[in-house]
């Protein structure tokens, strides 16, 4: 998967990918995992589009950084935007996922902040 840093794209490989599926009435619930490595010598602040069905709708997001989890809270555009930014100012593993007006809405943008370069 490329993920976007700044102006430029690095390669960060998929390391695992797992799936689930839960299937209640005539509403289907999905699982996604997946992990990536960043083997740079940096720390990395990435953009990954995620494809995503325009009717569903997401529940639930959380970022792993070296075994700590990081649950997602759902806020208004503008302050998930300012938290984000606050957080990854002060180094801090953080995580953004939302839809925005010049994205497709079959796609999710998720921003990571500070990855560790070997995590």
């Amino acid at each position: 998967s490329k993920m976007d840093l700044k102006a430029r794209q690095v390669e960060l490989p998929l390391k695992h990918f797992s799936y689930d599926i839960e299937l209640a009435d005539s509403l289907a619930f999905l699982s996604l995992e997946q992990t990536y490595f960043n083997g740079t010598n940096k720390t990395l602040d990435v953009q990954y589009l995620f494809p995503i069905n325009p009717q569903a709708v997401v529940v639930d997001f959380e970022i792993s950084f070296g075994g700590k989890v990081n649950k997602g809270v759902v806020l208004p555009k503008d302050e998930a935007e300012k938290q984000f930014k606050e957080q990854q100012e002060e180094n801090r593993g953080v995580g953004y996922g939302g839809f925005n007006s010049s994205s497709a809405r079959d796609m999710m943008k998720v921003k990571i902040g500070n990855i560790s370069s070997g995590q």
